[in-house]
């Protein structure tokens, strides 16, 4: 009888993610504390942020210890793949066309609200796409090669579901997941071909994006130039970069940053990188990415031993989503691109998405563990 032994995950990735969530809770406190006191009246502390937090933490976990012993195969099925595709597209059109859907006066109608309770269906979407492509790659190897199976449905998978993101009005999210779906299409036999056409159009696509929208047009001439435009589009990547400069090598403490005070508009979400730059400073940085590099190298790791393509593809995704958007908000707390409204995966305060992408590490360690396991 066939027994597996050494069946474990990788614990390099485990003990990174849980060392960057603890990080998150202090993270979250001390940059959120200025607007719970105000928002609280100065009655509770100044802890309303974290508690909700970690009321997220606590469902993210538990979630995840579901996820991690459903074998990840279970997820290849059609009725899952289906059931995927048509949640989807039923959160837009919740979105969309009916007062669930919701701006919370930020200008995007990006959220939906139930009794209080609200998420962004942009991050069940991403989830949604990633399995999708999983699905589909994995079994590319069995269908004839020829135009359509190798290059037309791969490619209009990736783009329904950045368009269904991108019609969010979530450009962040949408390039998100579009480098990710597309990471996966050529590690799962892409023609090189492909590659630079993919290339030309995601530019096009992007420029486009930016300059037919306002907003987004003056959010682009505002990272060009942050300082000249402080008073106006500026003043968030502005404040961030002060936050790096009073950082310096070591920082200025836990609970000490000054950028928290209402400088930067709710900087527990998108930029609350930069706060660690300043109360850890360029040593706590260091720290962070670290953590996220072990996470991303193992996780790629991880789909190279594999035992199966789906497992190849799945965790190829999870890795790039994490990788994708773990760059995409240091690179905007940097100023390095404009501002993207895209939260730090495990660290920013934000529900749905902490616990999104704990569920989908519970997924990667459950490949791990397949791929570790041993049979005598």
């Amino acid at each position: 009888m066939n027994k597996s032994k050494n069946s474990a995950p990788d614990y390099h990735i485990l003990i990174s993610v849980v060392c960057l969530i603890i990080l998150g809770i202090i993270l979250v406190y001390t940059s959120s504390y200025p607007y719970s006191y105000r928002l609280e009246g100065g009655k509770y502390g100044g802890v309303y942020f974290l508690t909700r937090h970690l009321v997220f933490v606590l469902a993210g976990a538990i979630l995840s210890l579901f996820a991690y012993r459903i074998d990840y195969k279970k997820y290849d099925s059609k009725f899952f793949i289906g059931l995927m595709i048509i949640s989807s597209i039923v959160l837009v059109l919740l979105l969309k066309f009916t007062s669930l859907g919701t701006d919370f006066g930020k200008g995007s109608r990006r959220w939906i609200n139930v009794g209080g309770f609200s998420f962004m269906p942009s991050d069940i979407i991403k989830v949604a796409a990633v399995f999708c492509m999983a699905s589909y790659m994995s079994k590319i190897n069995l269908r004839r090669r020829n135009f359509q199976n190798i290059v037309l449905v791969p490619v209009s998978i990736i783009l329904f579901f950045t368009f269904l993101i991108y019609i969010q009005k979530d450009l962040g999210t949408a390039v998100t997941v579009a480098g990710a779906l597309s990471i996966m299409y050529f590690i799962g036999g892409a023609p090189l071909t492909v590659i630079p056409p993919a290339i030309g159009a995601a530019v096009l696509g992007i420029y486009l994006a930016i300059y037919r929208n306002e907003y987004r047009r003056n959010r682009f001439f505002a990272y060009k130039d942050p300082i000249k435009n402080i008073r106006d589009t500026g003043w968030q990547p502005a404040q961030s970069l002060f936050a790096y400069a009073n950082g310096g090598l070591s920082g200025v403490g836990i609970g000490h940053s000054t950028q928290k005070f209402f400088y930067i508009p709710e900087v527990y979400n998108d930029y609350i990188l930069a706060v660690c730059g300043e109360e850890l400073g360029f040593l706590g940085m260091i720290c962070i990415v670290a953590l996220f590099s072990v996470i991303i190298i193992k996780g790629y790791l991880t789909a190279a031993r594999a035992k199966d393509r789906y497992g190849l593809m799945l965790a190829s995704g999870i890795s790039s989503l994490i990788a994708i958007q773990f760059w995409i908000n240091a690179a905007v707390s940097v100023n390095l691109v404009p501002s993207k409204g895209i939260t730090l995966p495990f660290i920013s305060y934000g529900g749905t998405s902490l616990i999104i992408y704990m569920i989908l590490t519970a997924v990667l360690l459950n490949i791990s563990k397949s791929a570790n396991s041993e049979v005598k």
